[in-house]
């Protein structure tokens, strides 16, 4: 197990994905499976964005204008839901090679006073 705060990580793992293209996750969490769809796609701009939703008990992330090829990263974890009355949050780091997205990409649960 490991924890950073009060929030244990429960998924990691890294991404290729070409833009526009999506990767299907299914995650065991607590006692049911978190099912998302992520996605990049290049934007239009210059800014970056990320952008979340729910339908069909899949979660939509995407990711939009993450084009740098250094790297980005959400600086924090990002509340997307609960599970369980626990809180879900996602953390990733993310670098452009050529038209392909690295992601490193983590799914946290929170503990259970937060």
């Amino acid at each position: 197990m490991i924890r950073i705060g009060n929030k244990e990580i429960v998924f990691s793992s890294s991404l290729m994905l070409p833009d526009d293209e999506s990767a299907t996750l299914e995650i065991p969490v607590m006692n049911d499976v978190l099912k998302l769809d992520l996605k990049f796609t290049p934007g239009q701009n210059s800014e970056y964005e990320g952008r979340w939703n729910s339908k069909d008990g899949i979660v939509y992330l995407e990711f939009v204008g993450w084009r740098n090829s250094i790297g980005t990263a959400v600086s924090e974890p990002q509340k997307f839901g609960e599970i369980d009355g626990r809180r879900l949050y996602f953390q990733m780091a993310h670098y452009l090679l050529g038209n392909m997205n690295l992601v490193h990409f983590y799914i946290l649960v929170g503990g259970p006073n937060e």
